[in-house]
């Protein structure tokens, strides 16, 4: 199946594996058990005091609740778009959409990257000196870096502007590939470097 969009002087040609029906049931299907479980570990851990006052479970929370933002505010657009075989949304939703998803993309890295490091800690500081800071300072770091994401992802959008990508039916900074690598490189990088701490450490 190809379907083709041709919107703003520019034709998007979506190709389709599977059936559009067979692709929406996915998407809401992967959306929705996202939603179910994260909602879950949520409430699980709210629900718990010592939990609320714990730094690695409040760091949990909240990539929890990134994940719920972007299932709920980001996966409604490829549905749509794989519902209707093209993306039928003006350029103002287009950049909204795409400032979103960088801002949630880097909010959720730059998150995880804070919680393993407070593994770390949990496991090379000296008894009594962990947590090096409480469950609110950890709730207004994690405030302080959705500021930053956005701040970042207005400016990356801004300067570069968005342009629909048909391969994840969503709209992605017009940005060269070579950024991307980068950005996964990069990622890489501090995955690998704190597999060889753990290792280190434990060994």
């Amino acid at each position: 199946n190809v379907t083709e969009n041709a919107e703003d002087g520019h034709i998007y040609e979506v190709k389709h594996i599977f059936s559009r029906t067979a692709q929406c049931c996915v998407i809401l299907f992967i959306t929705t058990v996202t939603v179910l479980v994260n909602l879950a570990i949520v409430g699980n851990i709210q629900r718990n005091e010592i939990k609320r006052r714990m730094v690695n479970f409040t760091l949990i929370s909240h990539l929890c609740t990134v994940d719920i933002l972007g299932s709920v505010l980001i996966a409604p657009l490829p549905f749509v778009t794989t519902f209707h075989g093209r993306w039928i949304h003006n350029e103002f939703i287009c950049t909204s959409s795409c400032v979103a998803v960088v801002a949630m993309w880097l909010q959720h890295l730059l998150v995880f990257c804070v919680l393993k490091i407070d593994q770390l800690l949990a496991g090379w500081l000296p008894f009594g000196r962990y947590p090096l800071i409480n469950a609110d300072a950890a709730t207004f770091l994690v405030l302080t870096i959705w500021a930053i994401a956005f701040s970042i992802s207005g400016l990356v959008i801004a300067v570069y502007g968005a342009i629909f990508e048909p391969a994840v039916m969503l709209c992605i900074p017009n940005l060269p590939p070579t950024f991307f690598f980068g950005i996964f490189g990069l990622y890489c990088l501090i995955i690998g470097g704190m597999i060889i701490s753990y290792c280190v450490f434990f060994c």
